[in-house]
């Protein structure tokens, strides 16, 4: 497999949440064991960091089972995060290990490999993470992987039971498109029409670099004799594909570049003003490193954690035009400074809003995605932190899903049995 360890941590925590209603069964069943064991652990890992002690008690098994993970897993589960160094059991407790500010998912990809996981798990996440990039044919996914095209049916109906991988019908020349609306929920079509002007590597590729570099300078495309990369980056803004904020300040306005992604399965109205927040902030320091006339920014991450923990930048006499939009979209307000009448500090609005946008800004910047509280349900979270959970005795189960057999895998299926069956006597 050539993806990294990081992306399959991100892609089996996708897989996971899209799966947890899902109960499979017949030829699916088994087949993304690994892949959902370890989206469990990532997904429970993210709601205990900062718990310090816990208990191993129905308040940790009510809370761990509306992440999909009942009390028959849940053990396993502890397992694996104890086995890659993030929690300690000693008896009942359990000592929270889980780090903040270093990549959870790389460990857990690292343990993903080492677990063996099955042909049809290693196509499942690679796909994901291919469907990630862009749309891609059918056909052109079918010879990629080295599997038998019923496995791949599986795979792709595994996807489409989780609703983590749709097929789109081009009505220009009738072929099979594959698609994540994970990732591509919104104007999917556009992303389909310039599949007709681009092969879908072309695509992957250009958008790859925007993933890569979030915050991408548009101005770097309007070059005399642009790159077919930059040409498809471009068209992919004209369409919407791409959000573009933009940043007015000394060097005039300038347009960055970002992925429609979040890292989460569903955005709520909070989470895309959360995101579109993040992506100002990005952009204000994309600004100041690319284009600013007095002083260039170095290092944009030095300027991000700047502002998550001292709150404030300055002074300086770019920054009320620099980071204007942060003050339009309620981040940030100023303050002259006192002794240079040119100058202004800028000071973050201290809400729990902002600082989830300012490390949603860092992790784009150094992952391209959102990992530090991605997947994160604070009502989830609160019944491991409040200590009870109270649930009325005449609530009903919640609904699962059943992944249904089709007439190939029903077939298939009893193919194998009285394979079985034969082989007895």
């Amino acid at each position: 497999m050539t993806i990294e360890n990081t992306s399959i941590g991100l892609r089996a925590q996708d897989i996971q949440t899209c799966l947890q209603k899902v109960g499979l069964r017949g030829l699916a069943a088994g087949k993304l064991d690994v892949t959902r064991l370890v989206g469990m652990a990532e997904r429970l890992a993210i709601h205990i960091r900062g718990k310090e002690v816990l208990q191993n008690d129905e308040v940790l098994q009510a809370m761990a089972g509306h992440l999909g993970i009942d009390s028959l897993i849940l053990p396993r589960v502890l397992d694996v995060l104890e086995e890659v160094g993030f929690i300690q059991r000693r008896g009942d407790q359990i000592y929270d290990r889980v780090p903040y500010f270093t990549n959870i998912y790389e460990p857990m990809g690292e343990f993903w490999q080492a677990s063996n996981p099955s042909e049809i798990e290693q196509v499942s996440v690679q796909l994901l993470d291919d469907l990630a990039k862009s749309p891609v044919p059918e056909d052109e996914i079918r010879s990629t992987y080295s599997i038998t095209g019923q496995d791949f049916d599986l795979v792709k109906r595994l996807g489409e039971t989780g609703s983590y991988l749709r097929s789109y019908r081009s009505p220009t020349d009738d072929t099979d498109v594959l698609y994540s609306p994970v990732f591509w929920d919104e104007n999917p079509e556009a992303l389909f029409e310039m599949l007709t002007r681009y092969p879908a590597e072309e695509i992957a590729e250009a958008i790859a670099s925007v993933r890569a570099y979030q915050g991408y300078p548009m101005v770097n495309l309007k070059k005399p004799r642009p790159s077919r990369k930059d040409l498809i980056i471009l068209e992919a803004m004209d369409r919407g594909i791409l959000p573009t904020p933009s940043v007015t300040s000394t060097a005039g306005k300038r347009h960055f570049v970002f992925t429609p992604y979040s890292g989460g399965i569903v955005l709520t109205a909070q989470e895309k003003a959360i995101l579109d927040k993040a992506r100002a902030i990005l952009a204000c320091v994309r600004y100041g490193q690319h284009y600013a006339q007095v002083t260039r920014i170095r290092d944009p991450l030095l300027i991000i954690n700047a502002l998550e923990d001292r709150k404030r930048l300055g002074s300086h006499s770019e920054i009320r035009q620099q980071y204007f939009i942060l003050w339009e979209k309620g981040i940030a307000r100023f303050s002259q400074d006192t002794e240079h009448s040119n100058r202004y500090w800028l000071h973050v609005i201290d809400n729990e809003e902002n600082m989830k946008a300012l490390r949603l800004a860092r992790d784009m910047l150094t992952v391209g995605e959102a990992i530090t509280e991605r997947g994160l349900d604070p009502r989830v979270r609160a019944i491991l932190f409040s200590g009870t959970y109270d649930e009325p005795l005449t609530a009903l189960a919640e609904r699962r899903q059943e992944m249904s057999l089709s007439r190939t895998d029903f077939t298939a299926l009893l193919d194998r049995i009285i394979d079985g069956v034969r082989e007895g006597f």
